[in-house]
């Protein structure tokens, strides 16, 4: 079986110290999400900070999410020189490429969430504004595939997804991605989306809601695993299933 690729991507404040500790799944216990807006979801989120997840040596781990962890410049060497995405929210960022002389070109304007490679082909995860409502931006994301000239990169947007990709995991050759209320599962470049916190009943009005998955690692499709707030999720893909672990204070 493949072993998982893990890119990492972080966002939140912090007290001083706390992102530097990391926990395993005996911190935390099974648990169901209270009811929101109700008095136990007030004091569940009480000082409750995010977690996020990642994968080390097939065994889930675990530590504070931070916004201060937040990777704002992204760099991937290849055979042709090196690629530099840059997300500056709403000032905006870029993809550039810098040859092996250091001279650079920008390919695409925009904030760029991630860069990676899948199936040895190069690929950018940009976000963008999509439009404004009741004065809150909404956001996409748009899955890119990098192409070599000879000269420069071109670029091909191969899918679109509703918010903001927020984590990013390859799976057995799946890309697995998270955003503010989604998993997405992109098998041969058809997105499914396999989980959504408004569907499956947990919040009514996405308003309303006060947690967000902020990454996503896994070990096998039994255990993908989904960090938020007060713990993390851990999702079976073969039945759709999920368990909400919650940090043991």
């Amino acid at each position: 079986m493949p072993k998982p690729i893990l890119i990492l991507l972080a966002t939140f404040l912090l007290p001083l110290g706390l992102q530097a500790q990391i926990y395993r799944a005996a911190d935390f216990v099974e648990t169901r999400l209270p009811e929101p807006n109700s008095e136990e979801w007030r004091q569940f989120l009480d000082g409750t900070y995010g977690f996020k997840v990642s994968v080390k040596k097939h065994e889930l781990s675990l530590k504070y999410f931070d916004t201060n962890d937040r990777e704002w410049e992204i760099n991937l060497y290849t055979n042709h020189g090196h690629l530099v995405g840059t997300d500056h929210g709403e000032f905006g960022g870029e993809l550039e490429f810098f040859d092996d002389s250091d001279n650079g070109t920008i390919i695409k304007k925009g904030n760029i969430r991630y860069l990676f490679v899948y199936n040895h082909d190069l690929y950018f995860i940009e976000s963008a504004i999509d439009f404004r409502k009741d004065f809150v931006d909404y956001y996409k994301s748009f899955l890119f595939k990098l192409a070599w000239t000879g000269v420069g990169y071109t670029y091909q947007k191969i899918l679109a997804l509703d918010e903001q990709a927020e984590g990013l995991f390859i799976l057995n050759g799946d890309i697995l991605i998270t955003t503010w209320n989604y998993l997405y599962r992109i098998h041969d470049f058809q997105n499914e989306v396999v989980f959504d916190l408004q569907k499956e009943g947990i919040f009514k009005n996405p308003l309303d809601q006060e947690i967000f998955f902020n990454s996503v690692a896994a070990t096998d499709e039994h255990h993908v695993y989904i960090g938020t707030e007060g713990g993390y999720l851990q999702f079976d893909l073969t039945n759709k299933s999920y368990k909400f672990y919650k940090f043991k204070k």
